[in-house]
């Protein structure tokens, strides 16, 4: 099974042989002091693998490792982590007055590869709930594969007020 936008139907999950497939999963949406707690679990890519933090129309402030950060303006704007820069485990504090926070996976380096050389498939999440706010992410990446090891992230999220 190889997600591509005809398989999504214009969707951001669906679920297939049993298990939920993502391409955009929200983890909140009601107001509240949030920490997101992510850990890189492991890679098996070309390429550079990130994880995103999806802010849409978020109102608030946000922390990493508990330094705050400026976020981008207008109704679109999100936090991406590189496995190259970022550390293995860090946290994202939010304190969120409206909006939706969602995750998602993302990659550098392969846009030449996928004009010339592999067909292009969407990036999609395998996403496996662990515990009542905890998660194991299986990401692919742009490139035509479908193991799902791309990417493998944890995230757990603590609701603290």
């Amino acid at each position: 099974m190889i997600p591509t936008d005809r398989f999504f139907d214009n969707k951001n999950e669906i679920i297939y042989d049993g298990k939920l497939y993502s391409r955009l999963y929200r983890v909140i949406d009601s107001p509240g002091r949030y920490i997101l707690r992510f850990e890189f679990l492991s890679t098996n890519s070309d390429y550079e693998q990130c994880i995103g933090v999806s802010l849409y129309q978020f109102k608030g402030s946000a922390a990493i490792n508990g330094e705050n950060v400026k976020l981008g303006k207008g109704k679109f704007t999100g936090l991406r982590f590189s496995e190259k820069t970022a550390p293995r485990r860090f946290d994202v504090e939010l304190i969120m007055k409206s909006g939706i926070v969602s995750v998602d996976n993302s990659v550098y380096g392969w846009r030449a590869d996928i004009q010339n050389y592999t067909p292009w498939v969407m990036p999609a999440m395998i996403v496996d709930k662990t515990g009542e706010n905890s998660y194991v992410f299986h990401c692919n990446d742009y490139v035509y594969d479908d193991d799902f090891d791309d990417l493998v992230f944890s995230l757990e999220v603590t609701k603290l007020e």
